[in-house]
């Protein structure tokens, strides 16, 4: 009979092929923030994830989103924008991101106004307040007021008569007047709804 011979092939193929890792596409949310008039901005930051989700434990942080917002050399009253700042943002090269812009919104300052300082009143003219808020560290602009904004009470009532050497009176900022002052003082809303000057 004719003997078998088993042939065993040990050799082992080698394949080499490209891994391509995707990035990742997500969509991030910026976090809408508030401050009053006067005080110090703050932190801008991202808020959520909108879109796709993180991966591998990141976290916000992680993505290297830089925010700004718009006029920021603005400190008045309103409301900006607060979006991704290109310029300075190092994104993470593992995400397409995508950042969706928040509100950034200034609030008038609240004040309680008060008459401080001298007090003049000439004789036929527009009396001359200076008109601050009780902390003495806030002076209105009042260049817009006019004589037919005051009114006397407990003298006469047409201040055009206000004798120089009445005493005993107080005038008062009618409302139209204080409508005004504050129409030129878009940043504060006042928190009283009387401005008073009593000469004894």
């Amino acid at each position: 009979s004719q003997a078998k011979k088993t042939v065993t092939d040990n050799t082992t193929a080698n394949v080499t092929a490209n891994l391509i890792v995707d990035k990742r596409d997500i969509t991030v949310q910026a976090k809408a923030v508030k401050k009053t008039y006067g005080t110090d901005d703050p932190t801008l930051t991202l808020d959520k994830v909108t879109s796709g989700s993180l991966a591998n434990d990141d976290k916000l942080g992680d993505l290297g989103v830089v925010l700004k917002r718009s006029d920021d050399q603005n400190p008045n009253v309103g409301t900006y924008i607060i979006s991704e700042d290109k310029d300075k943002s190092k994104l993470n090269s593992n995400y397409n991101i995508t950042v969706t812009d928040a509100d950034f919104v200034i609030d008038q300052a609240p004040v309680e106004l008060a008459v401080k300082g001298s007090t003049e009143i000439t004789y036929g003219e527009t009396p001359q307040f200076d008109i601050r808020d009780v902390s003495g560290k806030v002076t209105l602009n009042t260049s817009n007021l006019k004589l037919s904004d005051f009114e006397a009470v407990g003298g006469p009532t047409d201040l055009t008569k206000l004798d120089a050497n009445e005493t005993g009176y107080t005038i008062d900022l009618t409302k139209v007047g204080l409508d005004k002052l504050l129409a030129a003082n878009p940043n504060y809303n006042s928190v009283t709804d009387a401005v008073s000057y009593t000469h004894l």
